[in-house]
């Protein structure tokens, strides 16, 4: 396995919680349950807390990818699972299963 890393800012996550989560009573509430006004109350949340965010510099993070099972392919090495990671929690998992190595590529898909 081989492995690649950089730092990167790390991704920013905005969640805003509408009525009727948590232990209030009322169960679970869809957004075309609410009302005009509580979507509203909502919107401005979910501005606030993105202002906030914005206000501040994002944290830097260390981005690793991890490159797996490589095989030849057209007499060059190939990986053929590529896993990314920040922060030490995973992201995405890739598995390739077709590569083409200089493949030819029909002109008419250039066209407009």
């Amino acid at each position: 396995m081989d492995v690649g890393t950089y730092q990167g800012p790390q991704p920013r996550m905005v969640t805003v919680g509408g009525p009727g989560r948590g232990g209030d009573g009322r169960g679970q509430r869809g957004q075309r349950d609410m009302t005009d006004e509580e979507r509203k109350k909502l919107r401005e949340a979910a501005e606030k807390q993105m202002q906030e965010i914005q206000k501040e510099p994002p944290a830097l993070v260390e981005f690793t990818v991890f490159f797996d099972d490589w095989r030849e392919v057209g007499g060059l090495k190939f990986p053929h699972k590529l896993r990314r990671a920040s922060g030490g929690t995973t992201n995405e998992e890739w598995t390739i299963n077709k590569v083409k190595v200089n493949s030819k590529i029909d002109q008419k898909k250039f066209e407009g």
